[in-house]
């Protein structure tokens, strides 16, 4: 193992090389460099929000090689970061994540760690974005229904629906007895 600079992460230092060994997949997104469209990165981000988190590194190649990014002293790096976290302030709502440097074999690498987050869903521009194996696109109607309604936010709003049918029925049963009563004073009343 070789030093690890101060300013970057030792515990993803270290687990670089297992996750190039992994691959692309539902939790991890490579690109070799920051692309000309930066709202690649922005629905890459969104997408693991929606989908339970995720890491987006910067400086690995689709052959899943650390090929490192262009970060000589502490002033690029501190860009860099800004950049990033400029990318990461595009998507809605507010995303929690960790930004950060980690090194390989004396190469650079840019990360953003999406931890699991507490809103069900995630916007690029409007759009709700999630992530299916190595894909991060558009949620159709059904995948935005099922993410709301599987995400654990959900619970409490499952319970107070839950609540709001037994009253409705308690009150139709309160009704219904009511309505009976008011039949049975009728009948009473009328002489036979």
């Amino acid at each position: 193992m070789t030093d690890i600079p101060r300013w970057s992460d030792v515990e993803i230092s270290n687990q670089l090389s297992n996750f190039c060994e992994l691959g692309e997949g539902p939790r991890l997104e490579f690109k070799e460099r920051i692309p000309e469209q930066k709202h690649e990165l922005s629905k890459e981000l969104a997408a693991f929000g929606s989908s339970g988190g995720g890491f987006l590194f910067v400086g690995i190649n689709d052959n899943c090689q650390v090929i490192g990014i262009d970060a000589p002293n502490g002033d690029d790096r501190d860009k860099q970061i800004r950049d990033m976290r400029g990318i990461v302030n595009t998507v809605k709502p507010e995303l929690s994540c960790r930004v950060g440097f980690a090194t390989c074999e004396k190469r650079t690498v840019l990360f953003v760690e999406v931890a699991e987050q507490s809103e069900p869903l995630f916007y690029y521009q409007g759009k709700p974005y999630v992530r299916v194996e190595t894909e991060s696109r558009p949620a159709t109607p059904d995948e935005v229904k099922e993410c709301v309604w599987s995400h654990p936010s959900a619970e409490f709003n499952r319970a107070e629906e839950e609540l709001k049918l037994e009253e409705k029925r308690l009150e139709l049963q309160q009704l219904k007895r009511h309505h009976e009563n008011m039949n049975a004073i009728s009948r009473a009343a009328i002489p036979q």
